[in-house]
Formats: C-alpha cells, structure tokens, sequence
C-alpha cells in the first residue's frame, strides 16, 4: 500500500487531527505549521482515539486523501474503525455494531483505490467468542458486509503473507481471499469473494481432508476481463504430501496440478511452472490449453534449476532459469516459440535476479556466478552478445535491479561488506553509463531506492558521519549527492524505528518526512517538499513520535 501526497495525521489527546498542506508557504530555512481539521466526531463516538503504529494511516489517489483510524469503543462494542475522505467528506463508522461486537484490529487489514478514485478497505474483528476474527469489507457503494461466512465454517480468519490482500481488477471490482482455521482435523480452509461471487469455499473436501492451506503459493490475481485467478497447496492427512490447486472465477471445481513453483496472470490467462528448486526438468502449465508440457533443456542432473516467468505486452510468457551445475547461467524459453536456447554459460551458476521487462519488450536481468569460488554478477539483455560484468566478490551483497518503467533503463545498485556498517560501501551502476558509481564508503542499513514516474530513479541512505547516522539522497538526473542534514538543517534524527521515509509526489518528485531535532526550531514531525523545496513542520511534541512510527 502506497503512502502517499501530503497530507498526514496526528493526534492529540483524544481528538484526531489533520494537517494539510494545501497552501503551502514558501521557505527553505524554517518550518511552517498546516492548518488543523478535526476528524474524530463525538456525535458518532464517545471514545478515545489512540496511536500505535497500525491504528491508523492515510492513502492517497489523485490529490484526494483517504484516512482510516480506529477508537477504542465505550463498553461491549470494543474498538471501532472510522474514515474520512479529505478535502470535504465527513467521518463514517465502518465497523458496523449489527454485524459485529468485535474489535477492529487494524493490524490485519488491507485497503485499495479504485480506477474511478473510490476507496476500499477490508479489516479483521476479533468477536471474543468460539468464532474469534470475521472479516469485514466496506465501500461507499455497498457499506459495510460481512465476508467470513459462518454457515460454512465455525472457524476463526487467520492472518498470513500471501492472503489477505485486497485487489481492485480493470473494471474497479475488489477481490479478495483468505484461510480460516475450522477448529477441526479439516485443519484450513480456503475463501475467496467478489462482489459478483460473494463468499466462495475453494478448498473441495472431496478431493483432500488436509486443507491445511496456510502455507504454499497462495496466489490471487485478475485478468484483463476481471476473471479472478487463484492458486494454492494443501497438506494431506499424513502431513507430508502436499496438492496443488488452481481455480478461476468461471470454473465450478478448482484444478489439482502436480506443483506450482510460480503464477502469473497475462491478458485472462494464467500461466504456472513447477519443477524448479530441483534438478528439473521444469514443466508449463496454462488455464486456456489446461495441459501440461515439459521445457526442452531444463534439466541439470545432481544440481538445482532455478527459474522465473515474466509476460510481455503482447502477452508472451517468457521463463528464464539457470542450471548451479550443468554451468549454464541463463536460459530461455517463450510460449510463443516454444524452443529453449542457452544465453549466458559459467561456473556454479547463482539464481538469476528479477526480470525487467522494457518498453520494447527486451529482457533485462542479473546473472551470478561463482568462478574460482569468487561470486561474479553480469548484466545481460536480449540485445548483447555477451553479458556486461558489473562486479564482483564474495562480500558484495543486498544487490537490487531496478527498471525504470516505459524505458529501456536499468540501475543496479549493491553493498559491498559483510553487511551494512560503517565499513559498508554504497555503489551504483546503470546500463545507460555503464560505470560504476561509488555512493557512500559508510552506508548504513535503511537504503530506499525507488524509481519515480519521471524516468528517474531516487536513492535514500543514512550513513555514519564522524560516528552518527545521517540521511543522504541522490538521483539518477543530476547524478549529485546531497547530505540532508546539511540541506534541511538536521540536528539528529532518533534512527532505529523512526528513520526519514521518501515518498512520490502526482509530479513523480519526492517528499521526505522525519521526526527529528533541526539545528533551529523545536523537535517534531517535519515534511520537505522537494517540488517546492519548502520545510513544515507538520507537529511538536511526544504524540508526532507516534508518526514517524507510521510513515
């Protein structure tokens, strides 16, 4: 979830409060209080707003800001979870006391914005009965409704990585998924639902008892005509053989598959390989053909193959993988061609970096390699002959591949120590200049590097100055470092929990926030415009602490 433009919240006392930086007034060298807007409505609740890091947050779309906050209740009803849309709206309840006497935990919930800018939220509540947490989703349009559907289980939502998420398709339709633990030997079952659908049972009893389904490639996604695509793994009853399972929004029963390494979904069909993180060799798999065919070449005996997919505009699958022991460091294979070729040889092949795929659908990645025991990372394209070396060494670590969207640019940066530190050096590197650029010789370890929707990537980083942490920033246009303490005039910042974040502007230029102790002026919780190259403080005090917590 993007957290985004500026607007920001805090609190104090029991009253919830907004700055709004809609007139902003120009200044470098001070900071400017924003103007303050009650959000907590006594006419719907007595209660008292309070902070903690996930009690409430703020999402952005197109200069409209959406806020969220949670109340602890008055009695039974326990905590409740409110909104507010900015500028104008007015603040509504959406935890609705006629479904639910729950308390809204908003550490287990996730929201989205639509094409058309509407919002949308889901959130778990904990019932305090045998039921435990229900799941609960809201919109303007349909208000508040109960998801977690108690006529087909008497289990309790549960929280994981993979599931939870909501997602919004290309017609504005929200979809979502989640496991529930029954109570039961069943162990877990599996639900999707869609305004369309409803509340859906994917696990089929009749094909495994097991259901144990919180683990696994638990995977949602939707095509360009909204069809939801799922994937995900079963335990069986003898708690060791694993059932895979793919399922659509148009099928009746869901599809069992022999494995699933990976997922993706192109133009309304999904495309799934296995047999990777073996010795191969791997296998295809998708939803328009729903057969099976073996990858020509993609075996390496008493070795491992490693692979990902990627999908072009045209909508043509491309697996990419390399062999740790046959020494072949990347090969390709598409589904439009259907042949595998060997792009990139070496000795003890790494697992290849992530895909970028360029706005000429070429193919962008890292290759590692291990000769003469010394790790070795190239670039490649479908456009070289051979693959650039970039760098090299067993104590280079924490590289990222960077692609720069709707260009053909890619930046690469790494950290070459045994970890971040003060013996830690920053570098960078970009297919464009093809030379490596040294950032920091005492990089530390909050390092955001973030491509922007100007064709520029932006680089944060602390690192340690005369034996104290300070924030440094640099971009790919100016290719220029600046020390934000310097800039900003930055006395400390509390690192650990509380570091300055960078964020995105509808322009693509950042802003930054932090709290912190400036060289003028009292502590609290500040914003730099860089659009505007203007400072506000945003609030003073303990209760901004809480914020920095957030943002």
């Amino acid at each position: 979830m993007k957290r985004a433009g500026l607007l920001l919240v805090m609190t104090l006392a029991s009253l919830f409060f907004i700055h709004a930086a809609y007139e902003p007034t120009p200044t470098i060298a001070g900071s400017n209080p924003l103007t303050t807007a009650l959000l907590s409505d006594h006419s719907l609740t007595e209660a008292d707003t309070f902070i903690s890091n996930y009690s409430y947050d703020l999402v952005t779309h197109n200069d409209v800001a959406h806020v969220y906050w949670q109340e602890s209740g008055n009695g039974t009803e326990g905590t409740d979870l409110f909104y507010r849309q900015l500028p104008g709206g007015s603040t509504i309840r959406l935890s609705d006391p006629a479904l639910s006497e729950g308390d809204v935990n908003t550490f287990l919930h996730d929201t989205a914005v639509a094409p058309d800018g509407t919002f949308h939220m889901i959130w778990l509540e904990d019932t305090g009965t045998s039921e435990a947490n229900d799941l609960f989703y809201w919109s303007a349009a349909t208000g508040t409704v109960l998801l977690s559907n108690r006529t087909e289980t008497e289990g309790f939502v549960k929280f994981n990585s993979t599931t939870l998420h909501l997602i919004m398709d290309t017609n504005g339709n929200p979809h979502t998924f989640w496991y529930e633990d029954t109570g039961t030997s069943e162990g877990y079952d599996l639900f999707y639902w869609s305004k369309s659908t409803g509340t859906v049972l994917l696990t089929d009893r009749s094909q495994t008892e097991g259901s144990d389904v919180n683990f696994g490639p638990n995977r949602l996604a939707t095509g360009e005509d909204g069809t939801a695509h799922v994937t995900w793994a079963e335990v069986g009853n003898d708690s060791s053989t694993s059932t895979y399972f793919y399922w659509n929004s148009t099928l009746a029963t869901p599809i069992i598959l022999p494995g699933i390494q990976t997922s993706i979904v192109a133009g309304n069909v999904a495309h799934i390989i296995w047999g990777g993180q073996s010795e191969g060799p791997l296998f295809y798999w998708n939803s328009a053909t729903q057969s099976s065919q073996t990858i020509p070449s993609s075996s390496d005996p008493g070795g491992y193959v490693f692979a990902r997919m990627v999908a072009d505009s045209t909508n043509t699958v491309h697996i990419l993988w390399s062999e740790w022991n046959s020494n072949v460091c990347l090969s390709h294979w598409d589904s439009t061609n259907q042949t595998s070729s060997e792009l990139v040889t070496g000795d003890v092949c790494l697992f290849p970096w992530n895909i970028y795929v360029d706005n000429t659908d070429s193919l962008h990645t890292v290759v590692g390699d291990q000769p003469s025991g010394i790790k070795r990372y190239r670039y490649w394209n479908d456009n070289l002959a051979n693959p650039i070396p970039v760098f090299s060494g067993n104590s280079s670590s924490d590289g990222t591949m960077t692609g720069i969207e709707g260009t053909n640019e890619v930046h690469i940066t790494w950290i070459d120590s045994p970890g971040p530190g003060p013996d830690s050096n920053f570098y960078h590197w970009d297919n464009v200049n093809q030379t490596v650029n040294t950032l920091s010789e005492a990089v530390g370890a909050n390092i955001q590097a973030e491509p922007s929707s100007n064709g520029i990537l932006y680089l944060l980083w602390d690192e340690s100055v005369n034996g104290s942490p300070q924030n440094f920033f640099w971009n790919s246009e100016t290719n220029a470092t600046q020390n934000l303490f310097t800039e900003l005039g930055i006395s400390s910042i509390p690192f650990g929990d509380k570091e300055m974040t960078m964020e995105f502007l509808q322009s693509g230029l950042p802003y930054f926030t932090w709290y912190g102790t400036p060289t003028v002026g009292p502590d609290g919780f500040y914003l730099w415009d860089s659009a505007q190259d203007e400072i506000h403080l945003v609030g003073e005090s303990e209760p901004c602490l809480e914020i920095g917590d957030s943002f």
